[in-house]
């Protein structure tokens, strides 16, 4: 019954989402659960989804399945607001698919939500290590729309640089190495607007 929903579109409907939780129940597999994976995340049922995608990635042996279950790892530790865990599944999808930009710019939109970072011009020292996880992104993968988003992403978080006499205030110079502290720890570079 579950792939008949699928290939009605019915992937959404909470039949559906019944069907394949007795299904993983009687017969569980990695496919079924990277689907309650995904669907759980619809759902915003994000510690189940952890759960299910957990269990996804230590079955999944096709490259295309493992990457996705990883990114679908990530959103379920983003939607917990576990940044560090949500960072290291996207950066394990890059590490299966080297080619695809999609783990970098979900990192990048991480770095850029992030609050409460002290580093003297309110916080936006995020702003540039997003935009290097979406140069990175843009420089790994040439797809257009991967293309397209990353010069977005990078366009949107640059007009949120620090102004230059903020920086300058602050003791931070266009050009020097800056560490960006908390949970990201990273290094990058300072950059004004």
């Amino acid at each position: 019954i579950t792939n008949i929903m699928m290939k009605k579109g019915c992937t959404e409907e909470q039949l559906f989402f019944d069907a394949t939780e007795r299904l993983h129940s009687l017969e569980p597999s990695p496919t079924t659960a990277l689907r309650m994976g995904t669907m759980s995340i619809v759902k915003k049922k994000y510690g189940k989804a952890v759960e299910y995608l957990q269990e996804a990635t230590k079955g999944l042996t096709e490259k295309k399945d493992l990457y996705k279950a990883y990114i679908f790892l990530g959103m379920a530790y983003d939607g917990q607001n576990s940044n560090g865990a949500a960072r290291s599944a996207y950066y394990k999808a890059a590490e299966i698919d080297p080619t695809k930009g999609e783990p970098y710019l979900k990192i990048a939109q991480l770095y850029a939500g992030t609050r409460g970072v002290d580093d003297g011009v309110n916080g936006r020292s995020v702003y540039w290590v997003a935009v290097d996880k979406a140069v990175r992104a843009r420089n790994v993968d040439s797809s257009p729309e991967n293309v397209e988003l990353a010069n977005r992403l990078i366009s949107a978080y640059s007009s949120n640089f620090p102004k230059k006499n903020d920086a300058f205030m602050a003791d931070l110079i266009d050009g020097k190495s800056y560490f960006v502290g908390g949970w990201i720890s990273e290094s990058t570079t300072i950059r004004t607007r």
